[in-house]
This record gives structure tokens, C-alpha cells and sequence, in this order.
């Protein structure tokens, strides 16, 4: 079981420079991705995206990309004229629109890209990604080592609930035997104190017990939780995504509680049925975090 939250960070040196992959992720209903990226990997936002999906399942996930490019063994730079007159234009139409005072200097122009290339040739996208992969793998892996050891601790926690749960669940059977005869024993002991020794019908109060008895029997909803119990800690065994079925078996042992809590015609099953409660609210908590 793995936890959707965690953080990996990797980085591979090329002769073009140095990738750096930080990968971050939190808990979500599905499998959210958003991502930073030089502009020079633009192209290859498909492959990253592609990537994580194959290896996450779900979660917010934020990757960043940073890319610092080595030093040029050649003083040769390529100036783009052209592209340093178009900025220039448009810089100073900008100003005029917005009423924007300032000098454009020759280093702000030798700060955009496109004005000041490396002598070097393009890359092509198979070489960026041969170059980038092997980062974007690292990062990806020590996130799920992270997402991993965190889920260990999220299922011991919850397995700790779980036998807090069926303790109240046994509890709550033993006191379910007891409840139809303290019933019967009131009930008799008040009809006594309203009719003064006076002799009533002893059929018609076992009548009404068993009316009771049968309103009140909370066997098959207590046999059914236990079943939904023992799922719930088979699942937490599972290397595989199991946060959504995690969530459905919670939902379902939800449901036998408060029916048990209104069937109920004892105070304190009623309070057991609260703790029970209170103890799948906190592992429901838990559920949200996991992949």
C-alpha cells in the first residue's frame, strides 16, 4: 500500500549542461499532473506526462525541471539581429501603449534567448529525452520509495484501528445477549409496580419481548461488519492502488454501525456505536492519503 504524498529529486549531467528533476506529490481523487519545464523541452511534455501516468496512479503531482547549461568550450555566440530588432519594436510599443518610461539596453536584449545562441547545433527531441529520462526516472523512483514507506505507516496505523474496531464490534455482541434479558426483567418489574400484585397476561409480555428482541437483533449487521472488518486488512496487504476499494469497504462498515446504532435499544451499545464510529471517521482520514 503506498501513500499518495511524497518528494524525489534527481539529476544527470550531459555535455549540453545539467537537468535537475525535483517531483512532488499530494493527495488527490485521481491522477492530477502539472510541470515546469525549460523552454527547450516544451516539445517533450507529452513523453513526461505520458511517463508519470504509467507509474502514478493517483495524486497532485507537480514536477519542475530546471536545465543549466555547461560552459562553451568555443567563445563563438550566433547574435540574431533580426530577433533583437522585433523585441526591441515590440518592447517599446509595449511602453508607449501602457505609458512606460525606461531605457531598453543592449543587455536586456542579450538576455533573451532567442537573441544569443551557443555556436553548438540544435538538439533534437530523441537526444533531449535520452538526456532528460534518465533524471525524470530517478526522481519518479525515490518519489514512490517515499509514497511507500509512508504507506507502511498508514497501514499500520489503520490495522491498529481496525482491531479497536472489532474489540467494540465483540463488545457490542456480548452485550446485544444481555439487552433482550435486562428488557424483559424491566418491563416485568414495572408492570408489577403499576398494578399492585394484581395478575397480568405473562403471554403478552413475552409477546412484546420478542417483538423487541427481533426490532432490535443486530446479528447479521454485526456478522457483516466483522466480513467488511477482515476485507479491510487483507486489502491493507496489497502492493497494488487500493485507496478507492479502501474507501468503499469504510463506507460499508459505516452503514452496519448506524444501523446497529438505531437498532439499539441499549445505552451502552449506543456508546459503543459512537466509538466505532469515531474510529472509522479518524481511519477515513487516513483512506483520503493513500494511492
Amino acid at each position: 500500500m503506498n501513500s499518495m504524498t511524497g518528494f524525489g529529486r534527481a539529476e544527470v549531467k550531459t555535455k549540453e549542461g545539467v537537468y535537475s528533476v525535483e517531483v512532488s506529490a499530494v493527495n488527490n481523487r485521481f491522477l492530477e499532473v502539472s510541470f515546469r519545464t525549460p523552454r527547450h523541452l516544451t516539445a517533450l511534455e507529452g513523453k513526461i506526462r505520458a511517463m508519470l501516468q504509467k507509474s502514478l496512479e493517483r495524486g497532485k503531482v507537480n514536477l519542475l525541471v530546471n536545465f543549466e547549461r555547461a560552459h562553451s568550450n568555443s567563445n563563438e555566440a550566433l547574435f540574431n539581429e533580426n530577433a533583437a530588432v522585433a523585441y526591441l519594436k515590440q518592447i517599446r510599443a509595449f511602453q508607449r501603449k501602457h505609458k512606460i518610461g525606461g531605457e531598453v539596453t543592449v543587455a536586456d536584449l542579450l538576455s533573451i534567448p532567442e537573441v544569443v545562441r551557443g555556436s553548438q547545433n540544435e538538439t533534437s527531441d530523441v537526444d533531449l529525452w535520452k538526456a532528460l529520462s534518465p533524471a525524470l526516472e530517478k526522481a519518479v523512483e525515490r518519489l514512490k520509495t517515499m509514497r511507500e514507506r509512508e504507506g507502511k505507516r498508514l497501514a499500520k496505523d489503520m490495522a491498529g484501528r481496525i482491531k479497536i474496531i472489532l474489540a467494540g464490534v465483540k463488545s457490542i455482541e456480548k452485550k446485544s445477549g444481555k439487552v433482550m434479558a435486562e428488557y424483559r426483567q424491566r418491563l416485568e418489574q414495572r408492570l408489577e409496580d403499576l398494578l399492585g400484585g394484581v395478575e397480568f397476561d405473562k403471554r403478552r409480555l413475552e409477546e412484546e419481548v420478542a417483538l423487541l428482541a427481533e426490532k432490535s437483533d443486530v446479528c447479521e449487521e454485526i456478522t457483516r461488519l466483522k466480513s467488511h472488518l477482515r476485507e479491510f486488512s487483507d486489502a491493507l496487504k496489497s502492493t497494488k492502488p487500493i485507496g478507492k476499494r479502501l474507501n468503499f469497504i469504510l463506507q460499508e462498515m459505516n452503514r452496519e454501525v448506524n444501523t446497529i446504532g438505531s437498532k439499539s435499544a441499549s445505552g451502552l451499545i449506543s456508546s459503543e456505536v459512537i466509538q466505532l464510529k469515531e474510529e472509522i471517521e479518524r481511519i477515513r482520514e487516513q483512506v483520503q492519503n493513500v494511492e
